[in-house]
């Protein structure tokens, strides 16, 4: 098999990373979308998100072994793996809005955003 971007024959590999289990959320976020309040627009998003959801969810490999990824953030308690760089954002994104929230402090936090622009390949 080659790579249809680079020309380059496709080596298989296998390594061991920690998941992100999204599949467990399927049946929340197929609530979360058929609310009355929908929320993602354009509203043409919405039956294609639903459907996208509906055929099934993957987990998400949220680490790579650190000797192949020397930058990056330790994954707490594993110094063989490394945290990818797109959990990294979302890290990010939760402390910026004031996470962990200190009890009776959730209203002061800057979350739930009035409106969070994502990009079309990765709404879901």
């Amino acid at each position: 098999m080659v790579s249809i971007e680079t020309g380059k024959e496709v080596e298989w590999s296998s390594e061991v990373n920690y998941h992100f289990r999204l599949s467990a959320f399927k049946d929340r976020l197929l609530e979360l979308y058929k609310r009355s309040d929908a929320f993602i627009t354009p509203s043409t998003y919405t039956n294609a998100v639903i459907q996208s959801v509906s055929e099934g969810l993957q987990d998400l490999s949220i680490s790579r072994p650190a000797e192949r990824l020397t930058w990056g953030i330790p994954v707490p308690g594993d110094d063989t793996q490394t945290i990818y760089v797109w959990l990294d954002a979302l890290v990010n994104y939760l402390t910026r809005a004031g996470y962990p929230f200190p009890p009776g402090q959730e209203q002061k936090s800057m979350w739930p955003a009035d409106v969070h622009v994502v990009g079309k390949d990765i709404v879901r």
